[in-house]
């Protein structure tokens, strides 16, 4: 492909299902002039689901993660996995027969009731529905972590599954934003929190103007990525979003010399000085545009490519095709870049309590103005006992949208944004 890196070739995934339980992590190093980065995947063929893009139409769940350390990146591969496949398997045993402590019913009747649930038409996907809160439908135990205790929540929120069937509201599709999987709730719901206020801020900036500041001065990179980055004609921009209560995402372009063939990466900051910091996160969000790079020399990448270049389609769909159009594209920075400040890069920091879940809940609550909550999608008997897997659910985050038209006419309308 023109203007990526020259890649080396995978070994195929193993075909393995839901129900096997384990799922072996493929370690390659793709990049002929990165030789220190490495990128793990791992796959699960999920029948039950909507083809996978990315993954040239086979239903299947995909767990991916770079970097330099192969043990890390191996750790991180299979608990992407773990999270999508917890998700999709609870959401069957779900919809046999409910889980300890869901209701079946309607939000108004448990309103009138006085149990406490997240009003349908919070989500903005349902503004124009009021018919959803008279729906039918499952209701999950959550518990809110800005303190307000626990809360119901609908099923359509919380598990992975295909759109809604005929004659339903068009419940919004949650996506695999904001879940976590590690060995205990808390870590879980934190990693599951920044990637909601990761995702919201990026939305924020790309459609709403929010600030945007371009760093400036030497970056934090260590310098063997450094030296590996400019040995394959790779340059990096980075900007910063600031969010509420000293939160922040940290947003990483990959391209040439001279702007062109862009890929982007970001990572939330919980706190100047809390984990991770603004090093680490940079250098994860380099680890994510090069990820995402390479997938753009996929089979599946190709495919695309040709369907674009053909003109075949008005719309986006999937994270694959909104990276290829900003890879060809060239616009994304110069839109993230118009109107943006400039500042140096941040310094170490005292940590504060926006570095924990409840923290970090409290940062995206004060943002979106409604809140935020955990839901346990642990599935027992999948994967490695032990692991924990959590939704954080929050109706007032912003999300990049999955589809979306390709440039229209009209100039003031803000292009399909480039994030996966």
């Amino acid at each position: 492909m023109t203007g990526a890196l020259r890649t080396r070739e995978a070994a195929p995934p193993g075909r393995i299902g839901l129900a096997a339980g384990r799922w072996p992590v493929h370690v390659f190093r793709p990049f002929a002039r990165l030789d220190r980065l490495v990128v793990g995947r791992a796959t699960a063929h999920a029948p039950g689901l909507a083809p996978n893009g990315a993954a040239g139409g086979r239903r299947v769940l995909v767990g991916a993660a770079a970097g330099e350390n192969v043990v890390s990146v191996t750790l991180r591969a299979r608990a992407g996995l773990l999270e999508r496949v917890h998700a999709a398997v609870a959401g069957r045993r779900a919809a046999a027969g409910g889980p300890p402590g869901s209701v079946l019913g309607r939000f108004d009747r448990l309103r009138a009731a006085g149990r406490p649930a997240l009003d349908p038409l919070d989500w903005p996907e349902l503004a124009g529905h009021p018919e959803a809160r008279s729906a039918e439908t499952l209701w999950l135990p959550g518990e809110s972590l800005t303190g307000l205790g626990p809360v119901l929540v609908p099923a359509w929120a919380v598990h992975l599954r295909t759109s809604p069937a005929p004659g339903e509201p068009p419940w919004p599709l949650p996506g695999i934003s904001g879940l976590g999987a590690h060995t205990g709730q808390n870590a879980a719901a934190r990693h599951a929190v920044l990637e909601l206020l990761e995702h919201d801020l990026l939305a924020r900036a790309w459609y709403g103007g929010a600030p945007r500041v371009l760093l400036t001065g030497p970056d934090p990179l260590p310098e063997p990525l450094r030296a590996g980055l400019a040995a394959a004609g790779l340059a990096t921009t980075f900007l910063l979003l600031p969010g509420a209560r000293r939160t922040a995402c940290l947003l990483c372009c990959l391209h040439d010399p001279d702007g062109r063939w862009q890929t982007f990466g970001a990572r939330a900051l919980g706190d100047p000085g809390a984990a991770p910091t603004a090093a680490e996160a940079a250098r994860s969000a380099v680890y994510e545009a090069l990820l995402v790079r390479w997938s753009l020399d996929s089979p599946a990448a190709r495919a695309v490519a040709d369907r674009l270049r053909a003109g075949r389609g008005s719309r986006l769909h999937g994270p694959l095709e909104h990276a290829l159009h900003a890879f060809r594209a060239r616009h994304a920075l110069d839109h993230l870049a118009r109107g943006a400040g400039s500042a140096p890069w941040p310094g170490p920091g005292g940590a504060s309590a926006a570095g924990s879940a409840r923290g970090l809940a409290r940062a995206l609550a004060d943002r979106t103005g409604r809140d935020v909550v955990r839901v346990d999608t642990t599935a027992p008997g999948v994967g490695p006992t032990g692991t924990v897997v959590v939704r954080a659910v929050a109706p007032g985050a912003r999300l990049p949208p999955a589809a979306e038209p390709l440039p229209a006419a009209d100039p003031a309308a803000a292009p399909p944004h480039p994030f996966g």
